[in-house]
């Protein structure tokens, strides 16, 4: 009687190990899959579910989130194909857009040249070259848009003098600044302060910060370059009138133009200066400062 009680709690300890072992390996399986499931957020689609045991019921589980996997990998597949297509088409369109606006522009600024048109007719004409380049300026947004977004743009570094590039871009728009009637503050040294970038993008960059200063400036703007522990800083500024109507954490967005409803803009200026920038690897922030101005910061190292 006794021989059989040790046998049987032999058989019952040698069941209740071989339990407890098959609970660990579970265990330790589900983790495993936890962890591998886990990586398809990131649309992490390469790898399939593996296993580290052979349970039956587990090798049906990993089955099946296999083959839920390989459809996702599918759907997601298509549809970087389609937005591919879709940037392109975008692309595409705003280049076309492009071409006809510019000759249209240049027809009714030989208009305006010839002196023809006097009375009301001139002052339709100034309207119509007007709009034309708002159009223009919208077409080349988007056209820069279209770009950055389709990733065809080739990035060449090089060194650029920024200080040069920038009093540039300051007089190419002095033309704005006095129809707007605006003070400017500039303090950009003489001495040439040169960072590793790009001249074109860098230009573009500039010209979009400057444009939105202006756009949106109450009675002044400010721009400075200052360098600090192998640190370039470029500062654009200016006053605003309600400061209440501008989302700070927003004004990166694409589109976002705050309340502000009476100035003509596509909304992507400042978003076009950010992608411009990540691709640049320079730092970009706005903010406000003490007088309530509002402020775009870019932070690039020196070359």
């Amino acid at each position: 009687m006794n021989v059989i009680l040790i046998i049987l709690c032999i058989c019952l300890l040698i069941l209740f190990l071989f339990t407890i072992g098959k609970l660990i390996i579970a265990k330790k399986q589900i983790r495993n899959f936890i962890k591998q499931t886990n990586a398809l957020k990131n649309n992490d689609y390469k790898k399939p579910i593996t296993l580290e045991s052979f349970d039956k019921d587990m090798v049906e589980l990993a089955n099946a989130l296999n083959d839920h996997i390989n459809i996702q990998k599918e759907i997601y597949e298509k549809y970087l194909e389609n937005e591919r297509k879709l940037k392109e088409i975008i692309s595409g369109i705003s280049h076309d857009f492009r071409t006809p606006l510019t000759a249209a522009n240049g027809y009714l600024q030989m208009i305006e040249k010839s002196k023809q048109l006097s009375g009301v007719e001139y002052e339709y004409l100034k309207i119509a070259i007007q709009k034309t380049n708002y159009l223009k300026t919208l077409s080349d947004d988007f056209f820069e848009l279209a770009l950055i977004e389709s990733g065809k743009d080739n990035i060449e570094s090089e060194s650029v003098n920024i200080t040069r590039l920038m009093t540039e871009c300051v007089l190419g728009q002095y033309y704005r600044i006095e129809a707007e009637k605006l003070s400017v503050d500039i303090d950009i040294s003489e001495k040439p302060v040169f960072i590793i970038g790009n001249s074109h993008i860098l230009n573009r960059i500039f010209e979009n910060l400057l444009s939105n200063a202006i756009k949106y400036a109450k009675n002044k703007i400010s721009v400075k370059i200052t360098t600090k522990n192998e640190i370039a800083e470029i500062i654009v500024s200016n006053d605003v009138y309600d400061k209440s109507s501008i989302d700070i954490s927003s004004v990166f967005n694409p589109f976002y133009r705050g309340n502000i409803r009476t100035k003509e803009g596509s909304g992507i200026g400042l978003f076009v200066v950010k992608n411009l920038s990540d691709k640049l690897g320079i730092n970009i922030k706005a903010d406000f400062d003490s007088n309530d101005y509002f402020v775009i910061t870019l932070l690039c190292r020196l070359a």
